[in-house]
């Protein structure tokens, strides 16, 4: 697996492993300990929250992904998590 990093852009990538493989859980974060914008961390889900469709459809390939190879990875674009937040007041 190789991971791309385009600080240019704003995104991360954020590799989520499934609950039950801790082995390949320590794999992973060993191997892009020192890749810049790669986030690896585990599953901690307990039930699918309820979402709209588009996230539905993203948590459905996520869980497949889970399911078939134990990880998923998933691009984060940093001014995403900005556009999300309310502005504050007169800006």
């Amino acid at each position: 697996m190789s991971m791309n990093h385009d600080s240019a852009e704003g995104t991360r990538q954020l590799v989520v492993v499934a609950r039950d493989a801790v082995s390949l859980y320590e794999t992973l974060r060993e191997a892009f300990t020192e890749l810049p914008g790669v986030v690896v961390i585990r599953d901690r889900r307990i039930t699918p929250p309820r979402a709209p469709v588009l996230e539905r459809r993203r948590t459905t390939r996520v869980d497949a992904d889970l399911r078939r190879a134990g990880y998923a990875v998933l691009k984060v674009r940093d001014d995403a998590r900005r556009q999300s937040r309310p502005a504050a007041a007169g800006h």
